[in-house]
C-alpha cells in the first residue's frame, strides 16, 4: 500500500516508465533495423572493402565522367538505376569521334551534335554492374542524381572499382557505413 510518507510507488513508477520506454525504443530500432534498402555501394577490386556506400532508389539517375585516355576529351555516361538494380545507360557525350568512342547506333538510338558536342540518345543498354578504372589524370568523377561529384580516385588511388546497387537491410547499410568510416580513418591517420 503506499503512504506519504515512503513514496515507494512514486518512486518505482518513473523507473518502470523509463524501463518500458526504453524496451520500446530498442524493440521499434531492431524492427526498422530489418527494413530493406537499395544501395549503390563501390568496392575497390584488389582490396575488397566497400570505399563508398549511399541510398539510392530505382529511377534514381548516375552519371560516370572520366578524361578518354587517348583522345584527351571528357565523355559523361547517363545511366538510370532500374527496379531490377542494374544501371541502363540513356545516353553518352564526347566532344571527339575518334579511337575508342562510339561510332555505331543501335536500334532507336540517335546520334545528335550539339556545340562541338557528341551526343548518343534514346540507349538502352543494360549493365548489371560497372567496373571501372579510375586514375587522377582522367578525372573520374560519379554523380548520383545531381548531388556533388564524387572524385572516384580519392576514395581509393587510382584502382579497379567496382560499382553496383544491392538490396541489403537497413542494419547492414548502417554497418556497411560504419566500416567505410573506420577504413576512411586508418588511410588519413596510417595511409592505407
Amino acid at each position: 500500500m503506499h503512504t506519504e510518507k515512503t513514496g515507494h510507488r512514486a518512486l518505482r513508477c518513473p523507473v518502470c516508465i523509463m524501463k518500458g520506454v526504453v524496451l520500446l525504443v530498442l524493440v521499434a530500432f531492431a524492427a526498422v533495423s530489418f527494413i530493406p534498402v537499395s544501395v549503390l555501394e563501390i568496392r575497390a577490386e584488389k582490396t575488397g572493402k566497400t570505399v563508398f556506400a549511399r541510398l539510392v532508389s530505382p529511377g534514381d539517375a548516375v552519371c560516370v565522367g572520366y578524361t578518354h585516355s587517348v583522345e584527351f576529351c571528357p565523355v559523361r555516361d547517363y545511366f538510370t538505376i532500374d527496379e531490377e538494380l542494374r544501371f541502363v545507360l540513356r545516353e553518352t557525350t564526347f566532344s571527339s569521334c575518334n579511337t575508342g568512342l562510339p561510332v555505331s547506333l543501335a536500334e532507336g538510338e540517335t546520334f545528335h551534335v550539339e556545340e562541338g558536342c557528341f551526343r548518343i540518345a534514346h540507349m538502352n543498354r543494360v549493365e548489371p554492374a560497372l567496373s571501372l578504372w579510375v586514375d587522377e589524370k582522367y578525372g573520374n568523377t560519379l554523380e548520383i542524381e545531381g548531388d556533388r561529384p564524387i572524385e572516384l580516385p580519392a576514395l581509393a588511388g587510382n584502382a579497379l572499382l567496382s560499382i553496383a546497387v544491392k538490396k541489403m537491410s537497413l542494419a547492414a547499410y548502417a554497418r556497411l557505413r560504419a566500416g567505410i568510416y573506420v577504413f576512411a580513418k586508418g588511410i588519413e591517420r596510417y595511409g592505407y
